[in-house]
């Protein structure tokens, strides 16, 4: 029954202090003491339901943001669906065809723009060990980093 009332709390867009002090009321009243685990079950859906189109508005943002703070839950208690949400936060740029421009470490031509730096190494297979055995000579080779980028 806490949940339908959570549920429909969200949905009614009560004001943020009158919405906890009702929330905090009706959980006394009914004596429930795992609160905050309804709470979260009523939360995660709607957020997977908001992320469902893989874009995040500001108004989208900022309005879970403060649904998160009026039911007290912490993007912390939600570690899967913080990372997907802020991942769709910073592609808002990209999305919105503004790609972030970085400082490359090799030289560019005049007219090319660098917008992704990955960092990695070069690997080449080299002789690790070698020697003879029946008469036979053999080498041991292995991935070795050449380069780094």
């Amino acid at each position: 029954m806490y949940a339908h009332l959570v549920q429909d709390a969200v949905e009614d867009s009560i004001d943020e202090t009158t919405q906890q002090i009702w929330l905090k009321q009706v959980a006394d009243a009914l004596r429930i003491t795992n609160a905050m685990a309804i709470d979260l079950e009523v939360i995660r859906p709607l957020l997977w339901q908001v992320m469902a189109d893989e874009i995040i508005t500001e108004t989208e943002e900022s309005t879970l943001n403060e649904l998160l703070r009026t039911l007290g839950v912490s993007w912390e208690q939600l570690p899967e669906e913080a990372d997907a949400f802020y991942q769709f936060v910073r592609a808002r740029k990209v999305q919105a065809g503004e790609l972030p421009v970085t400082a490359a470490a090799i030289n560019l031509q005049k007219t090319e723009v660098c917008y992704h730096k990955p960092h990695g190494a070069f690997l080449e297979n080299r002789v690790v060990r070698s020697y003879t055995s029946g008469g036979q000579r053999h080498k041991d080779e292995a991935p070795r980093a050449d380069q780094r980028g």
